[in-house]
């Protein structure tokens, strides 16, 4: 986990935290993206790769193993 700061249209300083990749230091620049009328809720970051490798990260893995589920359930149970 990571702690972050940063301040939203030049108000206060607002600080979340979030799951963060092993290979970010301290003092690690990130980009911050967050909805302008409620930026406390809707803080995330966004690294260096790009905005796909949070979602490819997370549920890639869930996309192989439902995959890998749906071919042993066809191959086992419906072709007979």
């Amino acid at each position: 986990m990571a702690v972050y700061q940063f301040s939203p249209n030049g108000g206060g300083v607002l600080e979340f935290e979030e799951e963060a990749p092993r290979s970010y230091g301290v003092n690690h620049p990130v980009l911050v993206r967050y909805w302008r009328f409620n930026s406390r809720r809707t803080a995330s970051t966004i690294g260096p790769g790009g905005t796909w490798q949070a979602l490819f990260g997370d549920l890639f893995p869930l996309f192989v193993t439902g995959t890998l589920s749906a071919v042993f359930t066809y191959a086992l149970f419906i072709r007979v």
